[in-house]
C-alpha cells in the first residue's frame, strides 16, 4: 500500500513539474527593440492611424525565444499637427501599444522600464518615437519619422508565454532557443512580408501573384487577421493568405 502511495505521489509531482515547464513568464519591464516599418509624416498622418513595427532582436526567456526577431508590433498616431501658418512647425507623436508573442499571444508595451516612471500627460504610458529638436522646431517644416527608426519599448506586466505552443510552432524548422525566425528564409512568405509589400505601395495584383507562386508560413488566427486589416491589407489578400495557410 505504501509503495502504491509513493508511486502515485511521484507521478503527481512529475505531472506538476511538466505543467510548470509548459508556461514561461516574461517579466515586467523586459525590453523589446523595435523598428518602424514605414515612414510617417505629420503632413499626411491622422490621430488614431495604426502604425506597424517589427522586432529587431529576439526576446529570450529562460532559453526560449518568446518574441522572435521579425515579430510584429503595433502602435498608433497619438498626436499630429501639420505645419501651420506663420512658420509654426508640425507635431507628431507615435505610441507603441503591443507586440505579438511567439506563442500567438499579445503583450502590451510601455515607454519606460518601470511602471510610473516619467509618466506622460493623462497617465498614458506608451513607447513614443521622439523627434530631435531640429526636426520639431525648424520653421515651416512637417515632422517625419523615416522608415527604419528604432526604439526600445518595455513589456507591461508579467506575461505568461506558452512553452508548448512555442515548441509546436518551431517544430521541424528552427529550434526555439535560436535567435532566428522562419521568415528569415527568403523563399518563405510571412505576414510581415505581406505588410511590408503593402507599405511599399505594391498593388494587390502583384502581392496576390507573389502569394500564389511562393511557399508561405502565414499566421491566420483571429488576432492575426485583425492585425492585417488594421494596417490596411485588403480582403482579397487576406483571403488568399487564409487559403494558402490551409494547404
Amino acid at each position: 500500500m505504501k509503495r502504491v502511495f509513493f508511486t502515485t505521489f511521484l507521478l503527481f509531482v512529475a505531472g506538476l513539474t511538466t505543467l510548470t515547464a509548459q508556461v514561461l513568464t516574461m517579466q515586467d519591464g523586459t525590453p523589446a527593440r523595435l523598428r518602424l516599418n514605414r515612414t510617417v509624416s505629420s503632413a499626411t498622418a491622422h490621430e488614431g492611424d495604426v502604425v506597424d513595427f517589427e522586432v529587431t532582436e529576439p526576446v529570450v526567456v529562460q532559453g526560449m525565444v518568446a518574441i522572435p526577431k521579425g515579430s510584429l508590433a503595433f502602435g498608433h498616431v497619438s498626436k499630429v499637427e501639420p505645419k501651420r501658418r506663420f512658420g509654426r512647425a508640425g507635431e507628431l507623436e507615435i505610441s507603441v501599444d503591443s507586440v505579438r508573442l511567439g506563442d500567438g499571444g499579445t503583450a502590451t508595451l510601455r515607454a519606460t522600464s518601470q511602471e510610473g516612471e516619467n509618466q506622460m500627460h493623462g497617465g498614458r504610458l506608451a513607447a513614443t518615437v521622439a523627434a530631435s529638436p531640429v526636426l520639431v522646431w525648424v520653421k515651416g517644416k512637417n515632422v517625419q519619422f523615416e522608415r527604419g527608426v528604432e526604439i526600445t519599448a518595455y513589456i507591461r506586466g508579467n506575461i505568461p508565454v506558452d512553452e508548448t505552443r512555442l515548441r509546436e510552432r518551431y517544430r521541424g524548422t528552427v529550434p526555439p532557443t535560436e535567435s532566428v525566425q522562419s521568415s528569415g528564409t527568403a523563399s518563405v512568405l510571412t505576414n510581415r512580408d505581406i505588410i511590408q509589400m503593402k507599405n511599399a505601395g505594391l498593388s494587390d495584383d502583384v502581392i496576390l501573384a507573389k502569394i500564389r507562386t511562393s511557399e508561405a508560413d502565414f499566421r491566420t488566427g483571429t488576432q492575426d487577421l485583425i492585425d492585417l486589416k488594421a494596417v490596411g491589407v485588403s480582403d482579397p489578400i487576406i483571403q488568399a493568405m487564409v487559403q494558402k495557410a490551409r494547404r
